[in-house]
């Protein structure tokens, strides 16, 4: 009877799995009914349409209280700091433009989005998610590209003034089209306290890293560095930027299999993990701290270094009882690199918002409005300040040299010291299985973090290799 029982949650499990990735298929998380083959795509037949003229009074076009529903990924502390930013565009454009913003989490964004678009059921005319997670919607047809509307309202979003690293992803892989205008830039931080410091100079290689931190440890006896190793911010940035700065991809991109376990990854994927396990092992860095007793080591003055989202840097700075100014933030360029000299040693992995049209948005002074709103967002002070302030560095070459943006104390003590240089951050790049990919690397982490020796990890390598190709060929069947 046991033995039946097990069979039959065994088979509820299975089925359960399957359905998961039934929806995810359909509703824009890995692929969807659009073209998923890879390359550059040709858009024979719109799935889109545009209706409408667009009216203007002299050069300026003539909004009367267009509604524009904008759904964002944003679900954290910066969500505040996003509606004001939101009530302030509304009130500089009150009976002209007004955006009714909503949330969703990263977790059910791509979902939750695509079942609206797809069965038009309060959709969202304006998204603002995770660049990465785009192209599964455009795969799916449940986005439309910019150009029209920018031919016709002469609204300037030229992807020339935002930072090339993201503006190169914005066709999605459709030939001559943009998809998307990137709006910033994030990933997991660190900053550090400028008295625990002393007159050491701060690590710019890994070895330095480690000889700096075992100096410190000594010295002051702390563990130098705070941070909660099995949270999702650090295994989804971290971990991710080891493998980019050991010349690690995290897919094939001439058929968008997981190639983790190829001759080329195999050694990038290994040294990624060593370099966080040494921290662990040679006790510079405690494995499992949680969020909480990190936060605290820093704030007490008992760790040199803290991991934290960007987004939360402010609120570690209120909370810190000390000299502010003795808090300052630093890149981790080349901290977990087995060879610095490489260019790919330099590289910082994260994510870019990024804003999209949704196919229901049919009018095109609408269209319009969207991309009036975006323009605002990304060139205006009282936008990129703010959120600046909130941990997210603009994408806009425009913000990014106005002296009021780089003066403000959250630019330049740092964003512009976490992001030393915007073209060394890296994204997932392009492909619809992003979820997957994802998914699975936070498993692969936390297996081989489990163990202190590399004697597994080979094996773990190839096995999550095969669970992520697995899960792509069975969408692909769908």
């Amino acid at each position: 009877m046991k033995a039946k029982r097990k069979g039959l949650i065994s088979i509820l499990l299975l089925c359960a799995a399957v359905f998961a990735v039934t929806m995810l298929a359909a509703c824009g998380g890995g692929g969807g009914s659009g073209p998923i083959g890879v390359g550059e795509h040709e858009i024979d037949s719109k799935w889109w349409s545009t209706t409408g003229e667009i009216q203007k009074d002299g050069e300026d076009i003539v909004f009367n209280n267009v509604e524009i529903k904008l759904t964002t990924v944003v679900a954290g502390t910066d969500l505040v700091k996003f509606n004001t930013i939101v009530n302030r565009f509304n009130a500089e454009y009150l009976d002209k433009i007004n955006i009714v913003p909503s949330s969703v989490t990263e977790e059910s964004y791509n979902s939750q989005v695509a079942k609206q678009i797809s069965n038009n059921a309060n959709a969202p005319d304006l998204l603002m998610t995770h660049q990465k997670e785009f192209k599964s919607l455009a795969d799916s047809k449940l986005i439309q590209p910019f150009n029209e509307v920018i031919e016709k309202s002469e609204i300037d979003l030229d992807l020339d003034n935002f930072a090339a690293g993201l503006s190169k992803y914005s066709s999605l892989n459709y030939k001559d089209q943009m998809f998307t205008v990137p709006v910033d830039m994030h990933s997991e931080v660190v900053i550090y306290n400028k008295k625990l410091l002393g007159d050491n100079a701060l690590p710019t290689n890994h070895s330095e890293l480690v000889a700096l931190c075992k100096k410190i440890a000594t010295e002051k006896n702390i563990t130098p560095i705070a941070a909660s190793t099995h949270s999702p911010s650090f295994y989804r940035f971290v971990f991710n930027t080891a493998i980019l700065q050991n010349g690690g991809t995290f897919f094939d991109t001439s058929n968008y299999n997981a190639d983790w376990a190829s001759e080329s990854n195999m050694p990038a994927y290994k040294a990624a993990i060593a370099s966080i396990r040494e921290l662990i092992t040679e006790n510079i860095m405690k494995k499992q701290q949680s969020t909480g007793d990190a936060l605290s080591a820093f704030l007490n003055d008992k760790a040199l270094f803290y991991f934290v989202e960007p987004w939360s840097v402010e609120s570690v700075l209120n909370a810190y009882s000390g000299d502010k100014n003795d808090i300052s933030g630093t890149s981790m360029s080349k901290w977990f690199a087995a060879d610095p000299s490489k260019d790919c040693a330099d590289h910082i992995y994260g994510d870019a918002h990024a804003f999209g049209i949704s196919k229901t948005v049919t009018d095109i002074t609408k269209k319009a409005a969207i991309c009036e709103f975006i323009k605002w967002f990304s060139e205006n002070t009282s936008a990129g300040i703010p959120w600046a302030n909130a941990g997210h560095y603009s994408a806009s070459k425009t913000l990014t040299v106005n002296s009021s943006y780089t003066a403000e104390n959250m630019v330049a003590n740092f964003l512009t010291k976490f992001y030393a240089d915007i073209d060394d951050f890296q994204t997932m790049d392009i492909s619809p299985y992003t979820y997957q990919y994802k998914s699975y690397l936070e498993q692969l982490y936390l297996a081989m973090i489990s163990n202190d020796t590399a004697d597994n990890d080979e094996s773990d390598i190839r096995a999550y290799q095969k669970k992520v190709n697995d899960e792509i060929a069975t969408i692909n069947m769908m």
